[in-house]
């Protein structure tokens, strides 16, 4: 990870180099490398790029505030059956249907049992929200309710979000882009690691990632990527968002104001970052295997494509322990 704005990237030997203002300020071996993860104003060297493409390592880009603005990547596949598929089941409403409640029903469940373990009294203020929200899931004939309800469910979580943690930062409510508090600079780079991920495992299978069918198509939006994620925003990001906060770990003067906005500081993003890699390479058990979550966002996928190609019956959503 990358943060030192105003930096270049480069390639010598084995090592990949930063420099600033023609200073050496860092130095890795290639060795092992996965993944760049580059955030707001850092260029990267022709060799870098050419380096990455013909090893298969990934370049991901964020702006500054923490917006996924793109990635560098080699092609995946060049699996056109899986795709065509895809683009079948786009005409398929039954399937739209089925796939919407999947991942919404899993996604209400996480959320519920998320806010059961970390605040009693929030809970007690959702819940009966919650089960009615699971009676109208089941008898929504039309992917376009399931998407109002999923709407309404998420404005009660975020409008009781403050209860749930030890410092709000002076949340009101949820704003994407700019992220205006801390608390929303939190949520929105957590969902942004969690989206890169999904990503990477969706291009990874051959799946088109742009080819969604619960969140409306438009162009340039990763309409399967942010499908596939929503049943692990509470357990990897909210979850990551609030333990951050009560266990002090991320606290006030770990941002500061810059210019009109407010901004992580680096020793913020730097903890970020170990903690967000922490909580989605750590293994526990689950059906009766020892997995971490890139794992199992990586079985979901391929669980996704066996339903397209009909091995498996309906998908099933991720439910959290």
């Amino acid at each position: 990870m990358i943060t030192e704005q105003g930096s270049h990237l480069t390639k010598k030997g084995g090592q990949i180099i930063l420099y600033k203002q023609g200073e050496k300020i860092y130095v890795q071996p290639m060795a092992n490398l996965s993944m760049i993860l580059l955030m707001g104003r850092v260029e990267v060297s022709a060799s870098l790029m050419a380096y990455t493409l013909r090893k298969g390592i990934e370049i991901t880009f964020l702006s500054v505030d923490g917006r996924y603005k793109g990635r560098l990547m080699p092609v995946q596949s060049k699996n056109v059956l899986i795709r065509r598929l895809q683009y079948q089941y786009l005409d398929n409403p039954a399937f739209n249907l089925d796939f919407a409640r999947a991942i919404i029903t899993a996604k209400t469940a996480n959320y519920g049992r998320l806010v059961q373990k970390k605040a009693r009294v929030a809970h007690e203020n959702i819940k009966t929200r919650i089960v009615n929200m699971r009676r109208s899931l089941k008898v929504a004939q039309k992917a376009d309710e399931i998407r109002g309800l999923e709407g309404s469910f998420s404005r009660i979580y975020f409008q009781n979000l403050p209860a749930i943690v030890i410092e709000d930062f002076g949340f009101k409510k949820r704003i994407k882009h700019p992220p205006p508090d801390p608390m929303n600079i939190l949520l929105s780079l957590a969902y942004t690691m969690l989206f890169n991920n999904v990503y990477a495992f969706v291009e990874a299978a051959g799946l088109d990632p742009y080819c969604g069918y619960f969140h409306e198509l438009k162009y340039g939006h990763p309409a399967l990527v942010s499908d596939l994620m929503e049943e692990f925003r509470a357990p990897v990001a909210d979850a990551l968002v609030i333990s951050l906060i009560n266990r002090k770990q991320i606290v006030p003067a770990h941002f500061m104001k810059e210019k009109d906005k407010t901004v992580f500081t680096k020793e913020g993003l730097t903890i970020f970052f170990r903690q967000y890699r922490k909580k989605v390479t750590e293994k526990f058990s689950y059906k009766n295997l020892k997995l971490n979550y890139l794992q199992i966002i990586e079985r979901q996928v391929w669980h996704f494509m066996r339903v397209l190609k009909q091995e498996d019956k309906k998908y099933e959503g991720y439910r959290s322990g």
